[in-house]
């Protein structure tokens, strides 16, 4: 597809890494020459230095003759009006990031008058994210699909786990429920495991299940763990405030600790019910005297990421049960990992993965991409496809068809039922089907059969 961009910002960056790896057409349009220098030849794209919003610009990106114009700079009404421009010189399709809490009401508003086909609020989807985790605190990251029917979980086994050294199938076995092991991490490689794969200490396991089924194999395991109710969040930001607005609708007992004095009381305007303190998140007396140690759960949500690490460290340290780290410059979570640090957030790929997910959507007729989860650094990733009508691969048994290497069916979602599905089961039309890949992006369902 030809695809315009405006904004070579860092959410812009991580969604043309993937349009570039997908083959895409792709032209970026940028106010700051040096960034979008290094954007041209760090991507092998071209350029046009301008304001994204001007007529003249676009015609001259040519953005006139592409399929989707993507908005993703820093100001949210040049945004809006580059849409607009694009809409009006008949690009077909329009995705803006709008980050601003005044327009949120307003969205489906924008969508549909503006004529806007995707409008993603960074902020917002990583509070969602966020949230997810506080509701399940075992895991150290969840993926939902089939409308929230379905979750991958991810987690980390520990030595005295039981679940190390153990091989999958007799795994499956004893704990005889409906759940699939779907990926394993392991020194910062994925595998698809077969059922004679042994699960090692230190590896990182991703579990794909129904919502209740990840509830009981967590319990048969010995680590559930009830939802986190009384979290202390450190700075004011923008995900804090759609973060604390949503626990706070849910009866948890939310303390905010946020440096500026009059980003406090806004806060405390908006989010009456919080508990706002006027202080320095990375204070340890203040930490202490506002009860850190008693907390379920501290997340930190500063504007610098070096702060967010030694806050969560301290966190960590104390032995608070669930510490989120949210980091905006750091490419590396291993290296976080590897200091205790499991549970990273990065606003900009949760942005990047939902505006992927819709060009993939754009570009096939049938069997469209409902969801898409990246993981393990974007080696591998779960697509959700909805089989809308019957073809060679359907009304067959799975064992009878030929699957690329390192690409599994690992669940199937027909009607109300969740089937982690064996050799004898088969697909069809108007199943949901969740595909695990490692080393290869899927654009359609077909794609993963030889």
């Amino acid at each position: 597809m030809k695809i315009t961009l405006v904004g070579a910002g860092k959410v812009g960056t991580t969604i043309l890494k993937f349009l570039v790896e997908e083959g895409h057409d792709i032209t970026v349009i940028d106010n700051n020459h040096k960034i979008l220098n290094e954007t041209i030849n760090n991507h092998d794209v071209r350029g046009v230095v301008g304001n994204g919003a001007s007529r003249a610009i676009q015609i001259e990106a040519q953005a006139d003759k592409a399929d989707v114009l993507i908005a993703t700079a820093a100001n949210d009404e040049l945004n809006i009006l580059s849409c607009l421009v694009g809409k009006k010189l008949g690009i077909p399709h329009a995705i803006a990031r709008v980050r601003n809490p005044d327009y949120f009401e307003q969205m489906d508003f924008m969508g549909k008058g503006f004529g806007i086909g995707l409008i993603v609020n960074p902020e917002l989807e990583a509070a969602a994210e966020i949230s997810k985790i506080l509701h399940f605190p075992s895991a150290t990251a969840i993926e939902t699909f089939s409308k929230d029917k379905v979750e991958i979980v991810e987690m980390k086994v520990g030595a005295d786990s039981t679940l190390a050294n153990r091989d999958l199938k007799t795994l499956r076995q004893e704990l005889d429920m409906k759940f699939l092991i779907c990926a394993v991490e392991r020194e910062q490689e994925v595998v698809i495991p077969g059922g004679d794969f042994i699960i090692m200490p230190e590896d990182k396991i991703y579990i794909i299940a129904g919502k209740a089924d990840i509830v009981q194999f967590f319990k048969k395991i010995g680590l559930y763990r009830t939802r986190s109710k009384n979290i202390m969040i450190i700075g004011g930001s923008k995900i804090t405030y759609y973060l604390a607005k949503k626990l706070l609708e849910e009866n948890s007992e939310v303390k905010i600790i946020e440096v500026d004095e009059n980003r406090a009381h806004e806060l405390s305007e908006v989010l009456p019910k919080a508990t706002v303190i006027i202080g320095n998140g990375s204070d340890q007396n203040l930490l202490f005297e506002e009860g850190i140690k008693k907390m379920d759960a501290v997340v930190t949500l500063t504007g610098l990421d070096e702060e967010n690490i030694v806050i969560s460290l301290l966190a960590k340290k104390l032995r608070v049960p669930k510490v989120i780290t949210k980091v905006s410059h750091f490419d590396h979570p291993e290296i976080l990992e590897s200091i205790g640090l499991e549970t990273v957030i990065a606003p900009k790929s949760f942005t990047a993965y939902k505006i992927l997910r819709y060009i993939r959507s754009l570009a096939e007729s049938d069997n469209k991409v409902l969801t898409l989860y990246k993981f393990v650094n974007d080696k591998a990733e779960a697509a959700e496809f909805r089989i809308e009508k019957d073809s060679k691969y359907t009304e067959v048994k799975l064992k009878d068809l030929l699957l690329k290497e390192n690409a599994i069916i690992a669940c199937i979602k027909r009607g109300e039922e969740i089937i982690i599905p064996g050799g004898e089961d088969w697909i069809q039309a108007g199943d949901n089907v969740i595909v695990i890949s490692a080393g290869k992006y899927i654009r359609n369902f077909e794609e993963i059969f030889r």
